[in-house]
């Protein structure tokens, strides 16, 4: 059966016990976690500060029946040491997290696939995947880009990783998705967004980390991309929104992701959607 995650842009910076708590009460089968943060100047996430908070969090994941899938994340950039990441790696596998996800904002093609293909060894010796997001704004704007960097690094762990969001603004097509060898997918990112939307990378941005939209209420074709994964499929639900997470408060906000993804699922034929879930509950954005 495919499974759910919880996404950390969607929680955000909580204390992990109490984000653990409310992913199992809403009824998802995992979580991804941060432990480095999202660019300079931003603070370190609790999971990466502190090695007693993380023991704790992977300790209350297994009690919860949680299995924690991807952590956040590697930016590859000019100034990227791979060989000093080995903490990271240490942090991520005390989590019990199964994929890393990197970001590529190196615009030197060469070294950022020589630096992919360092992390990706890297990872190999903790059994992890390494899954590299395509973004617009980024030295990797769009799959085929990403597909060039994980092939020429030729790692058996390098993946690809899709967020609906990127994937809808960036012009990829379903049959670059259909394209990708199952080795080079294991989990994706659904949200959703309008059809129309401002194309600067700062806009971009903005969306990307404070205004999506839940799955299934936007024009991004979440069917297509869900039809085109593999079955049995990881869907991480990533879906930051500052202004309907504030109306309806931390637990209802989780629920409702809950309740969206598993609607989509169900709309794009991967199951049924539980019984005891109605229709997800949306305020205005």
């Amino acid at each position: 059966m495919d499974r759910l995650s919880l996404s950390y842009l969607t929680y955000g910076d909580c204390d992990p016990m109490t984000m653990l708590r409310l992913a199992a009460s809403a009824g998802f089968d995992e979580v991804g976690m941060r432990i480095l943060p999202s660019g300079p100047g931003q603070p370190i996430p609790a999971l990466g500060q502190d090695e007693r908070v993380a023991r704790d969090a992977a300790r209350c994941a297994s009690d919860l029946g949680l299995t924690v899938s991807d952590i956040e994340m590697i930016r590859l950039d000019a100034r990227s040491d791979v060989g000093s990441l080995r903490p990271f790696f240490d942090r991520a596998a005390l989590l019990g997290g199964r994929h890393v996800l990197a970001a590529g904002d190196d615009l030197v093609r060469s070294r950022l696939i020589e630096n992919f293909g360092r992390l990706c060894s890297l990872a190999a010796e903790y059994g992890m995947t390494v899954d590299l997001e395509f973004m617009p704004w980024t030295g990797v704007p769009d799959l085929r880009s990403a597909r060039e960097v994980v092939e020429e690094a030729g790692c058996p762990n390098g993946a690809i990783l899709i967020d609906a969001l990127h994937y809808q603004k960036c012009g990829s097509g379903l049959d670059e998705v259909a394209a990708l060898p199952e080795r080079m997918l294991n989990y994706m990112q659904l949200c959703d967004g309008p059809a129309d939307f401002a194309r600067d990378h700062a806009a971009m941005i903005h969306a990307a980390r404070h205004d999506r939209l839940m799955p299934g209420q936007g024009d991004v074709d979440l069917s297509g991309l869900i039809r085109a994964m593999p079955k049995g499929f990881v869907f991480g639900i990533e879906v930051p929104n500052d202004v309907l997470r504030a109306g309806l408060g931390l637990e209802g906000y989780i629920k409702t992701a809950y309740h969206a993804g598993w609607q989509v699922l169900a709309a794009a034929g991967r199951g049924t959607v539980p019984p005891q879930i109605g229709s997800p509950v949306i305020m205005g954005s």
